[in-house]
């Protein structure tokens, strides 16, 4: 079957089938942070991405939760197509090798749905502003960087949901309520409920992820997943899924002075490294092989540690 190129986003290209129904992700190595495109490449990221949001999807089915997934072209990680490897010629070819995958196409939500387990990046900013609440979200005091969020009664982990706007490429995308939320929903047509069985399909996916994240030795911070219906009105998961382009993953070891802190196998380490430039008055600043080499390293052990595989 022929497949076109309808989209090129900040990591992936997306190409779609002729009769409408498939669409193939390509991940490349480029690499976004702010929002923006950088001129720097991370190699081999996409085959990364590809691998690791693979996984996951399988991994997601096994757990009952519906994906958009089919298969993809990397076969040194078990497991991950059970339904056949990819057999499109135009993308069994060097250029895209371990770096395609076929998923159903899905009539997307138009927002991204963020759950945060702990409490970290920009959720971190706004609380050391002042804010007590967040997508409508009420914050407890007394919260420091990187703890959990807690159920008030029985002290468990309670992770939040905190959506946003998808703005175009290049443009940020915008906090928003629940209620908010499902208006945006019912204004695309779909039932008054299909905003809380959103919401609840995140939840259990990332509690049931954080768990096994654990058993590898890391915390799954927290995540964004993209959702859409399928032609036959099913809610599934599509895009790319807990990965570290989508998703923080960190462990905790300790500085030269003994004092606990977190460590980044995501592109956390991308962030960090601009906004310290940018405080140095950098407006623009280019990653350094430091940086580059350093990413590279924390995506490989990633996969590493989430398959017991490399790649």
């Amino acid at each position: 079957m022929k497949y076109d190129l309808r989209f090129s986003g900040k990591v992936r290209n997306v190409y779609e089938s002729e009769d409408g129904t498939k669409l193939i992700l390509c991940a490349t190595d480029r690499v976004s942070a702010f929002d923006k495109i950088l001129k720097a490449v991370i190699p081999g990221k996409g085959k990364y991405l590809t691998a690791i949001s693979a996984f996951w999807s399988v991994w997601a089915e096994s757990k009952g939760y519906d994906t958009a997934y089919y298969c993809c072209n990397v076969d040194t990680i078990p497991l991950i197509n059970p339904y056949g490897k990819l057999d499109d010629p135009e993308f069994n070819t060097k250029e895209f090798a371990g770096r395609c995958t076929k998923m159903e196409k899905l009539r997307m939500f138009p927002v991204e749905c963020i759950v945060r387990g702990h409490i970290y990046g920009s959720l971190w900013k706004e609380y050391q502003k002042g804010a007590r609440e967040f997508c409508g979200v009420h914050l407890p005091e007394g919260l420091n960087e990187g703890d959990k969020f807690l159920n008030e009664g029985d002290k468990s982990h309670e992770p939040i949901f905190t959506p946003t706007t998808k703005a175009p490429q290049g443009q940020h995308d915008e906090n928003i309520t629940f209620d908010e939320f499902a208006d945006i929903l019912r204004a695309e047509g779909h039932s008054a409920d299909t905003a809380e069985t959103v919401r609840e399909l995140c939840l259990g996916l990332y509690k049931d992820a954080y768990k096994y994240v654990a058993q590898c030795g890391l915390i799954l911070m927290d995540t964004k997943f993209e959702l859409g219906v399928d032609r036959y009105g099913t809610i599934r998961f599509g895009d790319e899924l807990l990965t570290p382009d989508s998703s923080r993953y960190m462990y905790k070891t300790k500085d030269a002075s003994g004092r606990e802190m977190f460590k980044s196998l995501d592109k956390q380490i991308i962030r960090d490294f601009i906004a310290e430039q940018k405080a140095l008055g950098t407006e623009h600043p280019e990653l350094v092989p430091e940086v580059i080499e350093a990413t590279a390293r924390a995506y490989a052990a990633l996969i590493e540690r989430l398959t017991r595989c490399t790649l």
